[in-house]
């Protein structure tokens, strides 16, 4: 389970998984290098302090910003001296590859989409082996488990005597419920491509085992997504435009579980309260992240292999921009 610590130079609050317990990396707020706790109740260990800014026009003497000045740009960004002024904000060098040190990015507090788009590609055509493999590998499972069970009940074949079927799929009612519990105890393993994701946001490297940590929030993710249902429903029964209301006040839910760690109540109380005033630009978004999934389905099904792991990428990326953890340059 993910523990929580500070960081030792910024102080803000962390987590790491159990399998990154004792590793070396960047601190997403301040970009000081630090080694995560070796167990729970340890403090984690500065290795590098952070990556001191250029002065800034308007500085006093001694470095220090004067009054009124504007804050210092990031290492890398226009020299001490230039001009100062409102301006589109700009990007301090091209996008690195995972796995580096990503310091060059700060929250921008906008959703760029097609910044949005364009970071997702990079992370799934850099990643695909193991994002798209990933995805492959959780459907081949999911159908692997419940296409014998479907059989073995009689799916997929007429029905006998001209008697209508009990599902559309030919399962009797008993049978269908067999299929939707065991698809209920799969449901961590659907979640499993956003583990992977995620790890290679925050630490530039993952496992196909990172597939199979949902297991262990089994009850955390069933809790979530029942809530997050029942109150989209609720909704719906408003009004349709509630619904979509609801579904989009409560789109960071799954991101804080897969990411933080945390509990199905605070996960949704979290996503209420970091959307509130963005939901009409995270709705945009999350609109646009939901059409590149249509457009696989309409290649014939087979361009959702790489639309789907693209959806799960921006999702991410979406929420890690909104809580404020890496930003998308506009």
């Amino acid at each position: 389970m993910p523990i929580e610590f500070n960081c030792p130079a910024c102080g803000r609050t962390l987590n790491v998984p159990d399998a990154s317990l004792g590793a070396t990396g960047p601190c997403p707020f301040c970009r000081a290098r630090i080694t995560s706790p070796g167990a729970p109740g340890e403090a984690a260990q500065l290795v590098e302090p952070p990556p001191a800014p250029l002065p800034s026009p308007g500085s006093s003497p001694g470095g220090a910003p004067g009054p009124g000045s504007p804050p210092a740009p990031p290492p890398g960004g226009p020299p001490a001296g230039a001009p100062a002024g409102p301006g589109p904000m700009v990007s301090y060098g091209p996008p690195p590859r995972y796995g580096d040190d990503r310091g060059a990015f700060g929250p921008s507090g906008v959703l760029d989409p097609g910044a949005i788009l364009s970071e997702a590609w990079a992370l799934v055509s850099q990643n695909a082996t193991l994002v798209v493999g990933g995805f492959l590998l959780v459907g081949l499972i999911q159908m692997g488990v419940l296409l014998p069970i479907m059989a073995a009940f009689g799916g997929f074949s007429p029905p006998s005597g001209g008697s209508p079927p009990g599902t559309p799929n030919g399962l009797s009612p008993g049978a269908q419920g067999v299929v939707n519990l065991v698809s209920l105890a799969l449901m961590p393993l659907t979640f499993g491509p956003l583990f992977v994701i995620d790890e290679l946001l925050t630490r530039g490297e993952s496992s196909f085992a990172s597939l199979f940590l949902g297991f262990r929030r089994y009850f955390t993710i069933l809790g979530a997504w029942l809530l997050y249902a029942l109150a989209t429903f609720a909704g719906l029964l408003a009004l349709v435009v509630g619904a979509f209301f609801m579904a989009t006040a409560l789109s960071l839910t799954f991101g804080e579980i897969v990411d933080r760690g945390a509990g199905a109540i605070e996960a949704l109380r979290t996503s209420w309260q970091e959307t509130e005033g963005k939901r009409f630009m995270l709705f945009g978004n999350l609109l646009l992240l939901w059409l590149v999934g249509v457009a696989g389905v309409l290649a014939c099904c087979v361009g959702l292999f790489i639309t789907q792991p693209l959806m799960m990428a921006g999702y991410l990326i979406v929420y890690r921009e909104l809580r404020g953890l890496r930003g998308i340059t506009a």
